[in-house]
């Protein structure tokens, strides 16, 4: 993820996932199978994280698809990870 300004700290943003061939499904499609809106939020790092690997590196755009991420100094605030 590359650094973003100061102003985008704190905001929740939309995640859209563009397939090769053109298909899209965005995040805050309330028709999802949690029937719920999903976003990200940028916040201001305390540590310096370091992505080891990402498991399953694709899925079905239907989503659904549990990952698994691993890497070090992953911090815990406000009982997110």
């Amino acid at each position: 993820m590359p650094q973003v300004n100061e102003n985008a700290v704190g905001k929740l943003y939309r995640v859209t996932v563009i397939n090769g061939d053109g298909a899209q499904a965005s995040s805050d499609n309330p028709n999802n199978i949690w029937n719920a809106p999903i976003y990200i939020q940028f916040i201001k790092g305390e540590s310096d994280p370091e992505l080891g690997s990402i498991v399953p590196d694709k899925g079905p755009a239907t989503g659904g698809t549990k990952v698994t991420i691993k890497g070090k100094d992953f911090r815990e605030k406000n009982g997110r990870l």
